[in-house]
């Protein structure tokens, strides 16, 4: 069965931060942060063997399902020393690549991904602090078959402009 509007819920975070559903109205998301164990190596997008078992058991379960996958990856507001030709938008892309590909690995067909994106330090998760473990992040969203249609102007108080501060 596919996911779509009022489809499965996923557990709860545990203590390390390994996971979160987020219910989206373009689908149901599972959001991977560092807290205990991290994800990566310090500025690199060499996996954690933790998380590779992470992904292992997501890619095990999307196997099943027929819908899209977008996967997005941040980090936090870390700078590059002066001169490094690379940045946190760099890091994050190689970082959801490297997500997509172990997916892949594990029998994730290449043309269920829907998108792979890097958002760098520019969504942080813990606004207040830039440089916690929360913000660095990968994001793997199970893509509803038919979106949820946003409340129009009528249905809220204000007007429905789609956007939205980054942080919240």
């Amino acid at each position: 069965p596919a996911i779509d509007a009022g489809g499965p819920t996923c557990p709860p975070a545990d203590q390390r931060g390994v996971a979160v559903a987020l219910h989206r109205l373009d689908g149901v998301a599972a959001e991977i942060h560092e807290h205990a164990e991290e994800l990566f190596g310090v500025g690199s997008a060499d996996m954690n063997p933790v998380f590779e078992k992470v992904l292992d058991a997501i890619a095990a379960k999307l196997k099943g399902l027929p819908n899209s996958v977008r996967v997005e990856g941040y980090t936090d507001a870390r700078p590059y020393p002066p001169g490094v030709n690379y940045s946190n938008w760099e890091l994050s892309s190689d970082r959801a690549n490297a997500a997509r590909r172990r997916l892949e690995q594990r029998g994730l067909a290449r043309d269920r991904f829907e998108s792979v994106v890097g958002y760098g330090d520019g969504r942080l998760a813990a606004p207040a602090s830039p440089l916690a473990p929360a913000n660095r992040r990968i994001t793997i969203t199970v893509l509803r078959e038919h979106p949820i249609k946003p409340a129009t102007s009528e249905q809220t108080d204000g007007p429905v402009t789609g956007f939205r501060p980054f942080g919240e």
